[in-house]
């Protein structure tokens, strides 16, 4: 029964341990990927920024 019972403990510590760094796996990619998509927009909105400015230049 005491073997059964650490037993268990140790199973629900092995997969909570794993849930838990699948979960922040998963918020780490989900930011890194949040990051790189906003990232990515700014780069765009300056680059379009830059062109319309160069453009109102060139006119």
């Amino acid at each position: 029964m005491l073997k059964q019972t650490s037993l268990s403990i140790y199973l629900q510590r092995k997969v909570g341990i794993h849930l838990h760094q699948h979960i922040y796996t998963y918020i780490h990619t989900f930011t890194k990927n949040l990051s790189a998509t906003v990232g990515n927009a700014t780069h765009i909105k300056k680059y379009t920024y830059t062109y319309t400015l160069g453009t109102c230049y060139n006119i």
